[in-house]
């Protein structure tokens, strides 16, 4: 898990994944959204697994 406190967090992870040697999934989250940290995660871990659902179905 990694805190981005930014205002244009995609763009940071745009350039992590074009300078890192390994691919990765991602679910972001914005604080505002959730009471209490755990359901920061579980947002977190739904989005990741519905990104790479998608990245899986593009490479088809």
């Amino acid at each position: 898990m990694i805190y981005i406190d930014s205002p244009e967090p995609e763009y940071l992870i745009q350039r992590i994944q074009k300078n890192a040697n390994a691919s990765f999934s991602y679910g972001l989250v914005d604080f505002k959204e959730c009471q209490k940290l755990n359901e920061v995660i579980q947002k977190a871990d739904m989005r990741m697994y519905e990104n790479k659902r998608k990245v899986k179905g593009t490479k088809n």
